[in-house]
């Protein structure tokens, strides 16, 4: 909201005027925010929490909601392996579901050893 009115060209204090008044009458909530964007975007894809702050950071959200939004979620192994499920249910080649693992922002230990069970799996 502030970059949009800034954006705008409002001046600064009609700015925190208005993020005032917004968050005063609840109208304006980090954390109701954040978990729309979450909700949205989890739906979508699975996303490591690394990339989901990124996105969180750059809707406008600070750190310390992101943090606080992205521990309500189920943790990193719990998303990939949802991925990992939903994009290769017969065990498709290892090295297939690493690298798109990665390309999710997973940490390469994580894919690594996630992709390796879901081969024994099947």
């Amino acid at each position: 909201m502030r970059a949009r009115l800034a954006h705008l060209g409002t001046d600064r204090s009609t700015i925190d005027a208005v993020i005032a008044y917004l968050q005063e009458i609840d109208y304006l909530d980090d954390f109701r925010a954040a978990r729309a964007i979450l909700r949205k975007h989890v739906r979508a894809r699975a996303k490591s929490r690394h990339m989901l702050r990124a996105l969180l950071r750059a809707q406008g959200i600070p750190d310390d909601v992101a943090s606080q939004s992205l521990q309500e979620g189920p943790d990193d192994e719990a998303r990939a392996l949802d991925l990992i499920s939903s994009l290769y249910p017969e065990g498709d080649a290892e090295s297939i579901i690493y690298k798109k693992l990665l390309s999710r922002g997973f940490h390469p230990d994580l894919s690594a050893a996630l992709a390796a069970r879901h081969n024994r799996h099947y």
